[in-house]
């Protein structure tokens, strides 16, 4: 069966399956939920304080956040929608101002700031503070950077080549930040230990130079020039976890350009391996990392922007297997791994923003519900 015949075969039957280490990895047919206008990422986290996931979503062409609050069974309410500037491109959420609510963190690509939406406890959100980041940030990372009970934030400033790190003070603002050069054209960031000094680094996949860059933490929200490391074609997003269990931190890369997941494996000093490369779908832009099939090695799900599926490589003993695509989404672009339905199985949020226009029009978020057994 070809692949395009797998998908449509999915479609029919509501459901697509692989078969791997005796478990089966399955996905219901995807459920469309309404967003903004232009929805290009996607975080899920209980916003409104009662149990449940609920998810934020970062809308690029109607400038806002569209929040779908979950009922715990995998349903969601009609989107409400909260301003956030003038041109949304990355969401992380987080207690910033310590009032036990969560807020959210939106990277404004166009305004080339970073928005602040507080939470009030109940899915609503306050009008954004705005804190100047660098040129054109794409990819906002929340955590613990400088060493005091503060969450920072650090953004991947596409136009300046560089990375931005805003330290919290603890009420929901932000200094001014400090501007770390890393590769050409970086699209996304992540942060973790990778070097093994019990300190957050951070790591940014750079779409204009193919590859990754690693800024070592030197601990006081300090960090070293960054090292570089080669990774597939214009790299648009990455994730860490061990995907191999051997303690340290690894490294996976949507590569767009090349249809392909890079995976770099941790030496646990903060330098990575060659990059192997995985094919996925077309054009991936996203990539979440979490054990999709609970047989305890991480597995990775890949948003495929121009292939209209979701590519799920599994991981094992000896690495990843073949990407099986499940869906068929309208054009899938950010994604995010989580129990939307309280099953104990994780399941998939992915935001839809490319494709043609009728579909950027339609602006919708798709929900797999994970079925395996």
């Amino acid at each position: 069966m070809t692949p395009r015949s797998a998908i449509l075969f999915a479609a029919l039957a509501g459901c697509d399956y692989h078969i791997g280490s005796g478990i089966l990895l399955a996905f219901g047919a995807p459920q469309e939920l309404g967003a903004g206008s232009g929805p290009i990422a996607v975080a899920a986290a209980d916003l409104d304080g009662d149990g449940d996931l609920d998810l934020a979503v970062a809308n690029f062409f109607s400038h806002d956040v569209s929040v779908l609050r979950g009922d715990g069974a995998g349903g969601f309410a009609a989107a409400g929608n909260f301003p956030a500037g003038v041109g949304p491109t990355a969401i992380a959420v987080a207690d910033l101002d310590g009032d036990g609510h969560l807020d959210l963190a939106v990277a404004d690509g166009a305004a080339s700031d970073v928005a602040i939406l507080s939470g009030r406890g109940d899915g609503t959100f306050g009008a954004p503070r705005r804190f100047a980041t660098g040129r054109g940030p794409h990819g906002v990372v929340i955590a613990h950077l400088d060493g005091d009970a503060h969450l920072d934030l650090a953004t991947a400033d596409y136009y300046d080549n560089a990375v931005a790190v805003l330290s919290g003070r603890g009420d929901g603002t932000f200094a001014a930040p400090a501007v770390l050069p890393v590769g050409t054209h970086p699209w996304s960031i992540a942060a973790a230990d990778l070097d093994g000094n019990g300190l957050l680094d951070l790591a940014t996949a750079n779409s204009g130079s193919d590859d990754v860059a690693i800024l070592r933490s030197t601990g006081g929200g300090g960090f070293a020039a960054a090292l570089r490391f080669p990774a597939g074609h214009i790299p648009f997003s990455i994730a860490t976890a061990d995907f191999d269990r051997d303690g340290r931190a690894d490294l996976a890369v949507a590569d767009q350009g090349g249809d392909t997941v890079s995976v770099l494996a941790g030496l646990g000093d903060g330098r990575f391996a060659e990059a192997r490369s995985h094919r996925a779908g077309r054009a991936p832009t996203s990539v979440a990392a979490a054990d999709l099939d609970a047989d305890g090695f991480i597995d990775l799900a890949v948003a495929d922007s121009f292939g209209d599926t979701v590519s799920v490589l599994r991981g094992g003993p000896t690495g990843f297997r073949a990407a099986t695509p499940f869906g068929s989404l309208p054009g899938p672009t950010g994604i995010a791994a989580a129990d939307l339905d309280g099953d104990h199985r994780i399941d998939l949020a992915v935001a839809n923003q490319f494709g043609n226009l009728d579909q950027m029009i339609k602006s919708t978020v798709s929900i797999l519900l994970n079925s395996s057994r």
